[in-house]
């Protein structure tokens, strides 16, 4: 894990606002966990859900779920894919790298640590000029993707708050 106060002058300080970016497609009990972390490492915490009018979940009920797990907790706000035009793209490439983290430093100025559990949070914590605080990465605590979830949500239940899956149920259905 990354020092979560490098490049701060008091060390003991936490860090005013706290970031953490997915799709959280669905909102799976490692996403949970990770949150939970960050939430007790800054301050204010900002989750950026990135969304796109293609998704199986759409955005507002994505939402709906952050306001009931953490009741007002943390900030969410929409990287509206459409709205921005960002490249999605299979692979990194420095082309597409660049554009998000030119879009993250101007749509949360205010940020002043990346949370997350991949590794690209290395790469842009390092553009953006701030610390990254990785999250066990190898999903050891909750071995599972929103992916094989939306695939099989009955064989992941388990992995799933109870509001999630109940959702994630009715779009399957």
């Amino acid at each position: 894990m990354t020092e979560v106060n490098k490049n701060k002058d008091k060390v003991s300080e936490k860090p005013c606002c706290g970031l953490v970016i997915g799709k959280f497609m669905p909102l799976h009990l490692g996403h949970v966990a990770l949150i939970r972390f960050a939430l007790k490492r800054c301050k204010q915490l900002t989750v950026a859900v990135v969304s796109k009018p293609s998704d199986p979940i759409s955005f507002e009920v994505r939402l709906g779920w952050f306001e009931k797990l953490f009741k007002g907790a943390v900030t969410v706000k929409v990287v509206d894919l459409k709205a921005v035009h960002l490249p999605v793209t299979g692979g990194h490439t420095p082309e597409a790298e660049a554009a998000w983290t030119r879009y993250f430093a101007e749509a949360f100025p205010e940020t002043d640590i990346l949370f997350s559990s991949e590794s690209y949070g290395d790469v842009l914590a390092t553009a953006l000029g701030i610390p990254h605080c990785l999250y066990d990465p190898n999903r050891n605590g909750h071995p599972v993707s929103g992916a094989q979830i939306r695939r099989n949500p009955e064989a992941y239940r388990d992995y799933l708050p109870e509001i999630v899956y109940k959702d994630l149920i009715k779009v399957h259905s």
